[in-house]
């Protein structure tokens, strides 16, 4: 057995060519089909010339026993019977002989010349004469003796009727020979145009595979489609286009995300770097170290979060990776977690206010749910002058859990609403304020739709942003929302 990875030498079991394999097999199949056609065809005439030759002898049998019946026979009647027989019949060779009662040569014989030697009478079931069919009746008969001699006593006489396929035969040969040659003829024509298109298939799919094997994930050429392909080999180059098409694109989304990932790794690193070194170049008091450190822990933080943004939203490329489902509180957890974002909004004089409405349980990822609150929550503070508030809320009265995020920043420009959940989409808004959305934005739109839901940027009521992300649940956990008991949590920091 070949080993993954290992490459098969050419000639081994396991290389085979398409062009020689139809072409063989192409061959096989005209020369199967050909081969039982003129086997049934000379089988099928060979039968129909034996059924006919078994009815004629009957036929003539009943015949002669009607030319005989109530009259003497003289050599002369005889053969005129005979040749009558015969006549009738010209693509047969037809005899009858007479034999008296307990001769053993024949009294007379007429129409064809016998086809036998012998004068002795044929033994029922005789295969003596190849292609032909024999027939003897016992008739009760008065002989004329040659001459006018007087008419004899009535006597049980053998009349014996031989119908030679001789020429029926040879007729049928030609047919069948003629119908061979037009058959070899039609089945070489069939193969030579089974192996003209095995090789013309085979070609395009060797052009289509050079041509596939010549693209590169930077260029912009595509696979070519031979003039004049069937739709089947369309269908085939469409598929990889596509193929490589997302190939490119992946490509380029890889692309940007090393890009991207380098640069926001690098910011808080070179942040806290460059803090430490100017702390260091001097002696500073207590407090002054305490600064510093406080700084640089921040920076660390956010060099956390980056680092746990890529670690999620590459587990979470589909639904199936999310193996850590449980049933927890979002609006609890989301409080205890939310404690790194209120100490950014104090710091920048934003105030951060978090809602909650109805019964917030829902089942999913915990980790990946909270960091996909994080981020919307980290990224409204960071762009929100001061003096503005951020409101979070989570409402779970109905039957989706619905997250929103609104703050009083600049905003997002309508044509940018869906690319800023693009991996480190850059954009436009005025004053720069809103220049980089870094993995952020494209790790909360994974978690939502990971978990069923999806993120928009909502209308908001003012100037700023409103994200909005909508995760649904069973009818039975949003009915708990509208029944008694349910509570309403309102917390300002």
């Amino acid at each position: 057995m070949t080993e993954p990875g290992q490459d098969l030498a050419p000639g081994s079991h396991g290389v085979w060519s398409l062009r020689r394999r139809l072409t063989g097999w192409i061959a096989m199949g005209v020369a199967l089909l050909l081969g039982s056609g003129v086997a049934f065809v000379i089988w099928f005439m060979n039968d129909s010339l034996s059924r006919e030759l078994d009815s004629l002898v009957e036929e003539e049998l009943a015949e002669l026993m009607v030319s005989l019946r109530d009259q003497p026979l003289d050599w002369e009647s005889f053969q005129s019977i005979g040749r009558k027989l015969d006549s009738e019949h010209p693509e047969f060779l037809l005899s009858i002989r007479a034999f008296r009662q307990g001769a053993t040569s024949p009294w007379a014989q007429a129409g064809s010349p016998w086809p036998l030697d012998s004068d002795e009478p044929l033994r029922p079931g005789s295969d003596a004469i190849p292609g032909a069919r024999f027939g003897a009746r016992p008739v009760l008969v008065s002989f004329v003796e040659p001459g006018g001699a007087a008419e004899s006593a009535p006597e049980t006489a053998r009349f014996e009727i031989v119908i030679d396929g001789f020429p029926r035969a040879m007729h049928v040969k030609r047919v069948g020979a003629v119908f061979l040659i037009f058959a070899l003829l039609g089945g070489i024509a069939a193969t030579a145009s089974g192996a003209f298109l095995s090789i013309r298939l085979s070609k395009l799919l060797s052009d289509i595979a050079d041509s596939a094997g010549a693209q590169r994930l930077d260029a912009a050429s595509q696979v070519p489609v031979a003039k004049g392909a069937p739709e089947e080999i369309r269908g085939v180059v469409e598929a990889i286009r596509s193929s490589v098409q997302q190939m490119r694109e992946e490509h380029g989304r890889n692309v940007l995300l090393t890009a991207g990932l380098a640069h926001e790794l690098r910011s808080p690193l070179q942040n806290a770097m460059a803090e430490t070194e100017v702390t260091l170049l001097r002696q500073r008091s207590a407090d002054e170290y305490r600064g510093a450190l406080g700084r640089n822990l921040d920076e660390l933080r956010e060099f956390a979060l980056v680092v746990d943004n890529l670690i999620t939203i590459t587990a979470i490329r589909d639904t199936a990776s999310l193996g850590r489902r449980e049933r927890f509180d979002f609006a609890e957890e989301a409080r205890m977690r939310l404690t790194r974002e209120q100490g950014d909004a104090q710091r920048k004089d934003v105030e951060l206010r978090f809602r909650a409405e109805g019964n917030t349980e829902i089942e999913g990822d915990r980790e990946a749910l909270v960091l996909m609150l994080r981020n919307l929550a980290s990224n409204a503070v960071r762009w929100s002058p001061a003096g503005t508030t951020v409101d979070v809320c989570i409402d779970g009265r109905s039957s989706d859990l619905v997250i929103s995020v609104e703050d009083q920043g600049a905003g997002v420009p309508d044509d940018e609403r869906e690319v800023i959940f693009d991996a480190f989409r850059q954009g436009s808004a005025p004053s720069g304020l809103r220049t980089g959305y870094g993995l952020g934005l494209a790790l909360a739109r994974a978690a939502a739709r990971a978990h069923g839901g999806d993120i928009r940027v909502a209308e908001s009521e003012g100037t700023g942003a409103r994200f909005e992300v909508r995760l649904p649940r069973d009818r039975s956990e949003a009915e708990d929302g509208d029944r008694p008991g349910s509570r309403e949590r309102i917390d300002s920091t």
